[in-house]
This record gives structure tokens, sequence and C-alpha cells, in this order.
């Protein structure tokens, strides 16, 4: 009787079988050491703001290299667009 039983009741497997060949974790790939950073300047002067309170604030910051160029580059167009209007007139 009880070969009948085992016989009949389904065989339960308590240790799982994983198949862990496709799921390696990705690699790092080594950092290019010519990418291209880019460069930040810290700025001497700031950004004077009143706050609802009353106090006065100078926030100082970082700014990016290239924004400070292009920046500098558009003023003096503008200035120079200026100084030949002003010798127009």
């Amino acid at each position: 009787m009880s070969q009948e039983k085992n016989q009949l009741s389904p065989t339960i497997s308590h240790s799982p079988s994983v198949d862990h060949q496709g799921n390696s974790p990705p690699t790092q790939k080594p950092k290019d050491k010519n990418e291209h950073v880019i460069p930040w300047e810290e700025r001497p002067h700031g950004v004077h703001v009143r706050c609802f309170a009353g106090y006065d604030l100078k926030f100082n910051g970082w700014i990016r290299r290239d924004v400070r160029e292009q920046r500098e580059e558009e003023e003096r167009q503008k200035e120079d667009g200026h100084t030949e209007e002003d010798e127009a007139l």
C-alpha cells in the first residue's frame, strides 16, 4: 500500500534550479580618458536678491566656461553695434 501511495503522489523538488547563463550583470566599460569634460569656473561676483523677509542675499556660484564665453561674446557684439550706431549719428 505504501508503494502505491508513493507512485500516486507528485514529486516536489525543494531545490529550484535557476538558469543563470544569460543573466550576467552588465560589465562597466572603462572610461575614456580623452572624453571632453566641461570646465567650470568660480565667479567672484554674485547676484543680489532681496528675500521675502527683507534680507539681502548674494548668490555666488560656478558657471560653465563655454556659457560665460558665449555671454561675453554676445555682450561684445551688442556693444560694438551700439558704438557703430553712435558714430553714425
